[in-house]
């Protein structure tokens, strides 16, 4: 190069994104802080009765009959929201048995005489991805820089 030149060694600059690369993939921590998240987001619709789109719940027959909200009497499934987390992967949901009823919609009862409407409560809502994004974004951010943001 002709004239005046500056170089620059490369090297810590390639240290600096590896390290900044390595810890944007240690995500188990971003999993759990999402888990956690969406466990609260969930057991939220049950206390408003309202899915994840924010189509509110038919009553149950239950609470139409006694004039209570559906599926908090017991709490059961509201209370056996969970999930589970790794590197690869954030997962929420049931072991409860009735769960998929819930969410679904099923036949149920003696010889499946009562039909169970669908109350979806697993899912994203807007809200719920724009705190995923936040999140995800401070953890690139806190990659990137060392620090927490």
């Amino acid at each position: 190069m002709a004239g005046c030149s500056f170089k620059m060694d490369m090297t810590v600059a390639q240290r600096a994104v590896g390290s900044a690369i390595s810890r944007a993939q240690r995500t188990r921590r971003l999993a759990a802080n999402i888990g956690e998240a969406m466990v609260s987001s969930t057991q939220e619709r049950f206390e408003h009765g309202v899915g994840p789109d924010g189509t509110p719940w038919k009553p149950s027959q239950r609470a139409q009959r006694e004039g209570g909200k559906t599926l908090v009497d017991t709490a059961r499934l509201q209370g056996s929201i969970a999930y589970e987390a790794s590197d690869s992967h954030v997962a929420w949901g049931t072991n409860n048995v009735s769960g998929r009823a819930h969410q679904l919609g099923a036949k149920t009862g003696r010889n499946h005489a009562v039909e169970l409407s669908p109350r979806p409560y697993l899912g994203l809502s807007d809200e719920d991805l724009k705190e995923i994004q936040e999140m995800m974004r401070q953890h690139m951010v806190s990659s990137l820089t060392g620090r927490r943001s």
